[in-house]
Parts: structure tokens; sequence; C-alpha cells
């Protein structure tokens, strides 16, 4: 693993690890969300699960030190702790714990899906990750948060773009949710 990569997941580790050491205090309405400070750890977070799945993980190519993967492992391992919205009763100023709660999820679930693939030939198998989420465009449906309170019934589709810094239509989504 490049050095440039090594040092993203470092970086999105130890930004990571800020956040879980207040996540309680987050949900609890005790501590500030510094809601400008998760679109750029959004943004790394997606880029670094990107580049791994992309050149390590669909290539089935091992790092050429361990200890690189186990980081990478142990960032996702980070993430996931993060993600405590289940039963926690959100009282942060506009659910902002339940939006980048819900966030990060869909971060763990872009990191762990098999992605897109080709055959370069007869033989070859190859993953690649050509979808929509390749621009970082992630889709919510409400259904998918329950319990939700549908308006007039019907279920809503929400998006968080990774390259924008706009949380609107997340708040939307986690207003939805009790």
């Amino acid at each position: 693993m490049e050095d440039r990569l090594r040092a993203k997941i470092g970086e999105a580790y130890s930004k990571w690890e800020e956040h879980i050491d207040l996540r309680f205090d987050y949900a609890s309405g005790d501590a500030f969300i510094p809601i400008n400070e998760f679109p750029a750890l959004f943004q790394i977070t997606f880029e670094v699960i990107r580049e791994v799945n992309n050149k390590y993980l669909f290539e089935g190519v091992a790092t050429k030190d361990p200890t690189d993967m186990m980081s990478y492992m142990s960032l996702l391992t980070f993430i996931s702790k993060y993600v405590v919205y289940d039963r926690v009763e959100d009282n942060s100023k506009n659910k902002y714990f339940t939006v980048t709660s819900v966030i990060a999820e869909k971060l763990l679930e872009y990191a762990t899906r098999v992605g897109e693939y080709y055959h370069p030939d007869n033989d070859t198998v190859v993953y690649r990750d050509i979808d929509e989420e390749h621009r970082g465009i992630f889709e919510f449906w409400s259904d998918d948060y329950p319990p939700y309170e549908a308006v007039g019934g019907e279920r809503t589709i929400h998006y968080y773009k990774i390259y924008f810094r706009d949380f609107s239509d997340m708040v939307a989504l986690a207003a939805k949710m009790r």
C-alpha cells in the first residue's frame, strides 16, 4: 500500500476516534456536534474505501505489509462503533446524530458490497466500483430506517452526496425517524 493511502487511513481513523468518544454525548444533546467537520470525514472515508476496494480487495491483491489491511479493517470497525443510533434517543440539534449515524452506516455498507464487475476476457472477473456510488451518491429509502413516519403512507427517497456539503435531505429523513 502506498504511503499516501496509508496516511489517508490514519487521518480518517484519528478523526473517527474523536467522534466515537463523544457519540453518546452527541445523541443526548450534551455535546455540540461539529456538523461542519463531518462532510470532510465522510469524503476521506469514502475515498479510502473506494481505493482499497478497487486496488486490493476487488483485484485479490494483498498489501505488502499485512498491517496495512489491518489498519483498514480497524477503520471500518471504528466507523461501526459510531453507528449506535438504534434505540438511542437522539436529542441533538436537528437530529444531527441520526444524520451522521445513517451516513456512517451507508459507508460501511459501501465498504462491504461486492460492486460491479466485467469480464475483460473469458476467464477473468474484475470487480470495479462503476455505479452511482462511484461518484459518492448514496440513496436512503425512508422505510429502510424504521420506525419512520411516512407522510401520507408514501415511501420517500433521500440522498447524500459525498462531494457536496448539504445535509438538508438527510435532516428530512431523520425527522421521519422516531
